[in-house]
């Protein structure tokens, strides 16, 4: 979930919590980039380091 979270940063200049269109991501990522070994990791890892899973 904080790669994704980090993704629709990177993309939308926007920082939530919350991904209102995972497929809708995914295609934009795909026509920035191309393909995911383009996408920046070193502003992706600091998201995925910093994500804390809910309790339930």
């Amino acid at each position: 979930m904080g790669g994704l979270l980090a993704l629709q940063e990177i993309v939308n200049y926007s920082v939530s919590d919350n991904i209102n269109n995972i497929t809708e991501l995914v295609s934009i990522i795909k026509q920035e980039y191309g393909n995911f070994k383009q996408i920046p990791f070193s502003k992706l890892m600091p998201k995925i380091a910093k994500f804390k899973f809910r309790n339930r």
